[in-house]
């Protein structure tokens, strides 16, 4: 008869992916003795993310069958002491929003993580955008053992996605491609873990050459700002890369810098002005190389 081994989740306060995670741990005979969220970035909670995380965990109590116990914490050490007391066999780490600090993975079990793109050319904690700004890139996620270091652990599992038919690269918003690595990571945990169990140590990154890699890192201001030169295609794919972040892209207008809230290409047709600017209302229609745009802006 096999016995049953315990499992703590570091992850983050969304229903379905928790829930999916709960299955496939006691599908492969875990116990999920502790799930642990990580309420917001920075330690910080908006109005809006309070009452969005207290639903997530209800539908999670809700919804799972025996569900385990769940603990909020801002600070990683907050749950040190239950870590050790439950002593896992295994941690599972799945957009968990601070670093594992170096006691927990000091302990006996297995600390494994989920990260949504490429190691170790797409470390870092902001990987979404960057699939769309350069569609040449291959969209791929990975699990890998965890280690002091951000995003240096052997690589368990690489995952590639083809996009689903109805999407093109040209199209791409950051929040599908989010959707595609997450869901990709979700289905994939089961063989991570038959992997684990296996005493598959993983391969280690090479990191050699790497220096010029894009990194999963926040665009920059220059980098999210839209400048007169730019051409209607590029415009628009920076609008998707943000589109649902809280940083928007920026234009600079009559000496003053504006966050740009929507993206709306225009027909030549329905443009009834001379010129390469009008505003309307809070709007600006601006000409690009390739045709005009429509964007709501709203100063910084």
């Amino acid at each position: 008869m096999s016995t049953s081994k315990k499992a703590i989740l570091f992850t983050i306060p969304r229903a379905s992916v928790v829930l999916s995670l709960l299955d496939t741990l006691r599908n492969r005979n875990y116990t999920p003795a502790l799930i642990v969220f990580a309420p917001g970035p920075n330690h910080m909670l908006d109005v809006t993310d309070i009452p969005t995380m207290g639903s997530q965990v209800s539908a999670v109590i809700d919804t799972a069958i025996d569900p385990p116990p769940v603990l909020c914490v801002t600070n990683v050490k907050q749950v040190e002491a239950i870590f050790l007391a439950l002593d896992p066999d295994i941690a599972v780490s799945f957009g968990f929003g601070y670093r594992i600090i170096k006691k927990l993975l000091a302990h006996r079990s297995k600390f494994v993580n989920f990260h949504p793109a490429q190691l170790p050319m797409m470390r870092g904690s902001a990987p979404f955008p960057w699939p769309v700004i350069h569609p040449e890139m291959p969209l791929i996620a990975t699990w890998h053992y965890m280690v002091e270091e951000l995003d240096r652990g052997n690589i368990i599992k690489e995952i590639e996605m083809a996009l689903p038919g109805d999407k093109t690269r040209e199209t791409l918003t950051a929040a599908e491609v989010e959707d595609i690595l997450v869901g990709a990571g979700l289905t994939a945990l089961d063989g991570v873990l038959d992997l684990v169990e296996k005493g598959y140590e993983g391969r280690a990154q090479e990191v050699a050459g790497m220096e010029n890699a894009w990194g999963s890192r926040p665009l920059s201001d220059d980098e999210r700002t839209i400048t007169d030169d730019m051409g209607v295609e590029d415009v628009l794919r920076l609008g998707r890369a943000l589109e649902g972040s809280p940083t928007r892209p920026l234009l600079r207008f009559n000496d003053g810098l504006y966050y740009i809230t929507r993206l709306t290409q225009l027909k030549e047709e329905d443009v009834q002005f001379e010129g390469t600017q009008k505003r309307v209302g809070t709007d600006l229609i601006q000409r690009f190389k390739g045709g005009y745009v429509r964007m709501a802006i709203r100063k910084v």
